[in-house]
């Protein structure tokens, strides 16, 4: 489509490789949606007030990108992990947007970015078991991994437990692994340093996966090995 128009926030954490801040048609602008993330990707400070006005203020740079503002803005949608901070996320945007206020649906969601730990298998034609060797890409690292240990299989509508280390897993699960690098990598925990915390998973010359790394374990360099181990949650399409 020739008249359609890709737009990024220069002030925002950028995700080129997976998303648009903001994608722009003749008479309309679409918006991806905010967390409460500063410029670095990190979660900002604070309780539902702080995180719901970081959100609205992530918002507005999008839209001063996408030569818009919150006077034009038609509808809005607000996820919450728990309709009990309703009241105070409402005090803070009924503060901070101007009026008229847009129309507004207000959803509890199981799961939201930042407070669990997604990884999404995007296509395997196959099962995948321990052993598993695909390459891993995070930040600008391609190194080979092995799937060692596939720790606990996850209900991708509750997020809850519903099989201790499966022997596999398949297109539509959801998974927590244990990942093991074949050398050295640099990575982090997706909460410590998100641009480092999450990865996409490359095999058969597409990819398979793609998600966040829940924790990192470090072994001493003197002992000729080095394991950077991630847990995982995996959910295949």
């Amino acid at each position: 489509m020739s008249d359609l128009t890709k737009l990024n926030s220069p002030e925002l954490s950028q995700f080129s490789h997976i998303l648009s801040h903001a994608v722009k048609v003749p008479g309309l602008i679409f918006l991806s949606g905010q967390t409460p993330t500063d410029s670095s990707g990190k979660v900002v400070e604070g309780g539902i007030k702080e995180h719901t006005a970081q959100c609205i203020n992530n918002l507005g740079k999008v839209l001063d990108a996408a030569g818009s503002s919150w006077e034009k803005v038609v509808k809005v949608n607000v996820y919450l992990d728990d309709m009990k901070n309703f009241s105070l996320m409402n005090e803070v945007y009924e503060k901070l947007l101007p009026s008229p206020k847009p129309a507004r649906t207000c959803i509890q969601a199981a799961y939201l970015p930042n407070g669990v730990d997604p990884v999404i298998v995007l296509n395997h034609p196959g099962q995948i078991g321990a052993g598993y060797a695909p390459v891993l890409d995070c930040h600008t690292a391609h190194i080979a991994c092995k799937f060692a240990e596939l720790l606990e299989k996850i209900d991708r509508r509750t997020n809850k437990s519903i099989e201790a280390n499966p022997k596999t897993i398949k297109s539509g699960d959801s998974c927590i692994v244990k990942v093991v690098p074949s050398k050295p990598m640099c990575v982090e925990s997706y909460n410590d340093y998100p641009p480092l915390g999450r990865f996409a998973v490359r095999d058969m010359r597409q990819t398979v996966a793609v998600g966040i790394i829940k924790s990192v374990e470090k072994t001493d360099k003197s002992s000729g090995k080095v394991t950077k181990s991630a847990e995982k949650a995996a959910k295949k399409k």
